[in-house]
């Protein structure tokens, strides 16, 4: 089993991103691995003020289970919308 820790995995995160940060300057295709890698930082940046604030102790199971399906409902619509303007096209 891997365990890790918020703060060991933030600044691991970082450190991949300026060492891709490096190679992305050498070779441009390695730019979408500084993407990725500064979005896990970004990620466990919101995850830990969180945790620190106390803001998602008030959710509850039938609370995560509502914003579920309206992110299942937003992306229904989302994926509609786009079917019918791609049916649109000429």
């Amino acid at each position: 089993m891997v365990r890790t820790d918020a703060d060991s995995d933030l600044t691991s995160s970082l450190d991949h991103y300026l060492m891709m940060l490096a190679l992305a300057r050498v070779d441009p295709r390695n730019g979408k691995w500084c993407v990725i890698t500064a979005g896990s930082a970004a990620q466990t940046g919101m995850v830990m003020v969180l945790e620190a604030q106390g803001d998602w102790k008030h959710f509850k199971p039938e609370d995560r289970g509502k914003l579920r399906k309206s992110s299942t409902s937003w992306r229904r619509t989302r994926t509609t919308r786009a079917t019918y303007a791609s049916d649109m096209r000429p």
